[in-house]
């Protein structure tokens, strides 16, 4: 694989409108892959196997990363993968896979626009406090990370936003 990008952010960000959009762009030249492809189980449900919430966002996190360097090791592409996942876990799971060329990107908005889009695409329930602090745990994350680039949706089209993600990801 040339590079892993782990596309990370809160509901309402944007991140998996203009990920699919990007790979109607470019549907031979990058490999995606979508975290909640694997099923998320409930609340309850990770508990009960993982001990807690992050404990089976941490592990998930990490298998992801080992099936994508087993699946995709030898391909030149880049590989996205597209989730809401913890810089520290992503981190985490690169340097226990051995993967050093990856990129992070928080796709971010303000969190009046997450409301309204959240409410417009018929969830209005994730519009609450849980997931303003999520977002803002993750904004906070990739502040203290390095490396990590943020791509704010807030005042941008879905389709200024597929570009701006492009270029990220052509800059590596």
């Amino acid at each position: 694989m040339h590079n892993l990008v782990f596309i990370t952010g809160a509901s309402g960000s944007g991140k998996t409108t203009i990920v699919k959009e990007l790979e109607k762009k470019h549907p031979e030249d990058l490999v995606f892959c979508y975290f909640d492809s694997i099923g998320v189980p409930s609340p309850k449900e990770m508990e009960k196997e993982h001990g807690s919430q992050d404990e089976w966002q941490r592990q998930a996190t990490s298998q992801w990363v080992q099936d994508i360097q087993d699946k995709y090791s030898d391909k030149k592409a880049n590989v996205i993968l597209d989730g809401q996942m913890r810089i520290a876990y992503i981190l985490e799971a690169c340097r226990n896979n051995g993967i050093n060329l990856f990129q992070i990107i928080l796709v971010d908005c303000n969190d009046i626009e997450r409301r309204k889009r959240l409410v417009d695409r018929g969830h209005p329930e994730l519009s609450d406090e849980k997931m303003m602090n999520w977002a803002k745990y993750l904004r906070v994350e990739a502040d203290s990370a390095e490396n990590v680039s943020v791509l704010d949706t807030s005042d941008h089209t879905i389709e200024q936003s597929v570009e701006r993600l492009d270029r990220l990801i052509q800059a590596g």
